[in-house]
């Protein structure tokens, strides 16, 4: 195998310790298992997307021309 996408993720839904716990056991270890998985593997690649969730407004548009540079 020569990439691995990882795009699981928790979001925060709200601000309690119940989901604290979730984030970390799915975004912290299992991010680790996914990469002792890879490393296991012969995996040279790992794309890490992080969620959706995350992004910010934006006023650009990206295209390819950006993405080269």
């Amino acid at each position: 195998m020569d990439v691995v996408f990882h795009c699981a993720t928790v979001a925060p839904a709200a601000a309690n310790t119940a989901n604290r716990r979730l984030m970390h056991d799915v975004n912290v270890a299992g991010t680790q298992h996914v990469l002792d998985a890879c490393a296991a593997a012969g995996v040279r690649r790992l794309v890490y997307t992080s969620s959706a969730s995350v992004r910010a407004c934006s006023v650009r548009t990206v295209n390819s021309a950006m993405l080269r540079a």
